[in-house]
């Protein structure tokens, strides 16, 4: 019988003659080595996001999250009986596997995530007591329309809000994605970002680096400035801050909304401002205790945190 062998290694390809009955086996190169430093001695360990968290169930019962770089997300104690651990791929899902009783508990997860909005720009209150961050690309068309539904929401709650725009760009798909951004920002240094912004969106579908000049005198930059502001190294680093964080928080399109860290599922108008209506209850919740300790001990808003779903339930 006459086979062909076509196996796909990693140092190349091996192929095999038809006529020839030949064993083809890969091989494999290691083509790096690094290391996850964690507190207690590791039991099992499951991945999640292709990779860029780990999850360590350690000897003391607990489960650490960690970031493909060695972050340490947050710490969940499911028991000293737990014997394994698997994720989905999301990691919103954590399966641990008991031996006594015999069964696997499905706990439900949330990360709240942490975001450095230094330098991002943003509309509403700086010390609105909710912050919607958005994920965009000037090139995309789904971003195009969130503008509306977003000024909607600033305007139903003028003092409550805050918009930070972050940052996204699908290089890969949208070629003039990252040129748009930097001169968006370019925009923020002479204080019309918001004005550049909407023409962009108004025009994605006929981005061009004559047309980026082109909004820039419309919107009434000094264009000698808009030029090496365009140059300053400042401007894609902050680019790439942003980037960083999306993909470090599971963001792989756009746009992508999270709500004082909470990531929102849909992104309709509805949505949001059910998502900012229950961070405001929190918020007079907050209140509402503090007015009854004392000042130094009223409690805090943490962010970075991770929510475990009392829901949990087993199989």
């Amino acid at each position: 019988m006459h086979r062909l062998c076509r196996y796909m290694t990693i140092t190349g390809l091996a192929s095999c003659l038809f006529g020839i009955t030949a064993i083809c086996s890969a091989s494999v190169l290691v083509q790096g080595e690094k290391s996850i430093i964690v507190k207690s001695a590791p039991v099992a360990t499951a991945v999640a996001e292709g990779g860029k968290m780990v999850f360590v169930l350690t000897d003391k019962g607990a489960v650490e999250i960690y970031t493909d770089t060695g972050t340490l997300k947050g710490t969940i104690h499911v028991g000293r009986s737990a014997t394994g651990i698997s994720t989905s791929w999301r990691g919103d899902k954590l399966y641990v596997t008991e031996a006594a009783p015999k069964q696997v508990k499905i706990i439900s997860l949330e990360f709240i995530a942490a975001f450095d909005l230094k330098g991002s720009p943003f509309k509403g209150s700086q010390d609105a007591p909710v912050t919607i961050v958005e994920f965009s690309d000037f090139q995309c068309p789904f971003c195009s329309r969130m503008g509306p539904i977003l000024d909607k929401v600033l305007e139903k709650y003028p003092e409550r809000v805050r918009l930070v725009f972050k940052n996204y760009p699908l290089t890969r798909i949208h070629s003039m994605a990252m040129k748009a951004a930097v001169a968006s920002l370019a925009a923020q240094e002479q204080g019309r970002y918001w004005e550049y912004h909407d023409k962009l969106f108004e025009n994605h579908k006929t981005l061009s680096d004559e047309k980026l000049l082109e909004i820039a005198e419309a919107s009434g930059l000094d264009m000698g400035r808009f030029e090496r502001d365009r140059k300053d190294p400042k401007l894609s680093k902050l680019i790439k801050r942003d980037s960083g964080e999306a993909r470090q928080n599971g963001v792989h399109g756009t746009p992508t909304l999270f709500v004082n860290g909470h990531r929102l599922k849909s992104m309709s108008a509805r949505a949001i401002e059910q998502a900012v209506e229950r961070e405001l209850k929190k918020v007079r919740c907050r209140e509402k205790q503090a007015s009854r300790v004392k000042p130094e001990r009223a409690d805090q808003n943490r962010k970075g945190a991770i929510i475990v779903d009392s829901d949990s339930e087993d199989l």
